[in-house]
């Protein structure tokens, strides 16, 4: 491979979800080698969100490997114009390696491309997040990875596509989604599914409000290796409450109780993965991931050891005494 040459294509279909990109960008390009990637964005937004430019001039201008599409599906349900976009980037990529995820599917450990690849170079052809699922799935094995964040080998890619069944009913009964013909075809081959488990964030997180359903995945070592929302891009950001769709029918958006508030809400998720990338396998990895400055990490540290000096002779639960200071500092309107 020549030094110029790409190992990897990124490839995101983005829904009104550019809060959620700007830290997929960010930990895309602060946790891996950008000289080894290209990203593709394709925007399926309807109005297009035009801001994608904006969060991602910098990498653009600095690495020159950002491509953004704007592009107006020809099919009129959700699946097949997420499909459609996905096939896009397939035409696009040129490189060895494929990987694909939702805007509301973040990677958590550094240096993933890397870790990625170690997988790929020891003879899988895909690996990733499955969807488990009480569907009825009658094409391969419903333990593959599914298209929402799993990369591929290109070369087991040829002769297939992303495309769903043109059948909504096959899509609900038979599990013919986005993605459904490379897991029919890759199934007899060797891949890798993370272990899927349901996820509590949003405990620590607060309330939100717009539904999304979190699942955590965790790789060979049991150790976490990305989150999924799941529905994240409901409740997108609409100017007015109808628009028109792809057919020319009137849409309706969902009902929507903040605008403003969906917005910083989908920034503290995002803030939430970076940072437990960041800090991932330190000893502050708990305390920071919930901070909103380097302000709050001081005022931290300062009162964590506090903590520990008042342990040694006042405290019998520790734990509770600590949990109690955090919640205060993360309270602090102040900060």
């Amino acid at each position: 491979m020549s030094q110029n040459q790409k190992k990897w294509t990124i490839g995101v279909v983005n829904f009104h979800s550019v809060v959620y990109l700007e830290y997929i960008a960010k930990a895309l390009y602060k946790f891996n080698k950008p000289n080894d990637f290209k990203f593709i964005v394709v925007d399926n937004s309807r109005p297009h969100e035009k801001s994608l430019e904006d969060v991602l001039a910098p990498y653009k201008k600095k690495y020159n490997n950002v491509e953004i599409i704007y592009y107006n599906p020809t099919v009129h349900f959700p699946s097949g114009q997420h499909g459609e976009a996905l096939n896009l980037i397939l035409e696009k990529t040129n490189t060895p390696y494929l990987l694909v995820q939702d805007p509301d599917f973040f990677w958590v450990k550094k240096d993933y491309l890397n870790i990625l690849e170690g997988y790929l170079n020891a003879g899988y052809v895909a690996i990733g997040a499955p969807y488990r699922t009480s569907k009825k799935i009658t094409d391969g094995d419903s333990n593959f990875p599914a298209a929402f964040g799993c990369a591929y080998l290109m070369k087991a890619l040829a002769g297939v596509d992303f495309y769903p069944s043109a059948d909504v009913e096959e899509i609900k009964n038979l599990g013919r989604d986005v993605g459904w013909k490379i897991r029919k075809k890759l199934s007899k081959e060797k891949f890798f599914s993370f272990e899927q488990k349901q996820s509590k964030i949003y405990l620590d997180l607060g309330k939100f409000s717009y539904d999304v359903n979190p699942y955590e995945y965790y790789d060979k070592e049991n150790k976490r290796i990305s989150y999924h929302l799941f529905k994240g891009s409901r409740g997108y950001l609409i100017p007015k409450n109808v628009f028109k769709g792809y057919d020319g029918t009137n849409i309706s958006t969902y009902d929507i109780h903040d605008t403003l508030n969906i917005g910083k809400i989908r920034r503290r998720y995002g803030k939430f993965f970076y940072n437990e990338a960041k800090y991932a396998d330190s000893l502050i990895h708990k305390i920071v991931i919930f901070s909103k400055s380097k302000k709050v990490i001081l005022k931290i540290f300062i009162e964590v050891k506090k903590c520990l000096t008042k342990l040694q002779v006042r405290t019998s639960n520790p734990r509770s005494y600590i949990k109690y200071k955090l919640s205060k500092i993360r309270n602090d309107k102040n900060l």
